[in-house]
């Protein structure tokens, strides 16, 4: 997958704007996805720090000793049990990702409007 763009930035809010201000009962699922993405990618740049520098909040995820080298300290339980949680998600939601794209090509030639196809 590339980096986003500006104008793939632009496209995909526009895209949730526009449910939003349909009331799609999708846009809540989305706007969740995308709170839930951005909580565990901001856990796990919390875990890697905490991993990897020492934290004061070390002792509540379990970092184990202090003693170990940093090395050591990055492949935290926790860092790694989040990383593989991210992975999971990203498989399942590429693989619903697909099955949708695939739904709406076989019912309306996505992505073409079905203004465009007649």
């Amino acid at each position: 997958m590339t980096r986003a763009t500006q104008e793939s930035l632009a496209h995909a809010t526009g895209c949730l704007e526009q449910l939003a201000y349909q009331d799609s009962p999708a846009y809540h699922d989305l706007a969740m996805l995308l709170d839930l993405f951005t909580w565990i990618d901001t856990e796990i740049e919390a875990a890697r720090n905490a991993a990897a520098y020492g934290s004061d909040i070390a002792e509540v995820h379990v970092l184990g000793s202090s003693s170990r080298g940093v090395e050591g300290r990055l492949y935290d339980p926790l860092l790694k049990e989040l990383r593989g949680m991210r992975r999971s998600w990203c498989s399942r939601i590429n693989g619903l990702v697909c099955e949708l794209r695939d739904d709406g090509a076989k019912a309306a030639n996505w992505p073409q409007r079905t203004q465009e196809t007649g």
